[in-house]
């Protein structure tokens, strides 16, 4: 009963993000709790930045007109093409995500 009610507080949550930020988020849940996220949008921004001596990839989606930053481990700016529409699936971490996929 516990993770039911954990499972509807983060899709509660997720719900309230997706309708201020216009982003598309996707949950997938074991049963060890959530998995991944995916977010959906149009590339603007890709900056390659160092953050606490470790490479960080910035990324600015664009959905439905509203912005969303997200800062990937390592160097992955060559899977995100500016201007093209992308899905990416990560691994949400401390300090930055861990990418998994990018859909194109």
């Amino acid at each position: 009963m516990r993770r039911f009610s954990l499972a509807i507080v983060v899709v509660a949550l997720v719900s309230l993000a997706v309708a201020c930020g216009g982003g598309t988020f996707f949950i997938s849940a074991t049963n060890g709790g959530v998995s991944f996220f995916t977010i959906s949008g149009t590339v603007s921004v890709v900056q390659v930045t160092i953050i606490d001596g470790g490479q960080v990839t910035v990324v600015a989606l664009i959905n439905t007109g509203n912005a969303q930053s997200f800062k990937f481990c390592g160097n992955v700016a060559s899977q995100f093409p500016t201007d093209a529409f992308v899905k990416v699936s990560y691994k949400p971490d401390v300090g930055c995500d861990t990418v998994l996929q990018v859909f194109r």
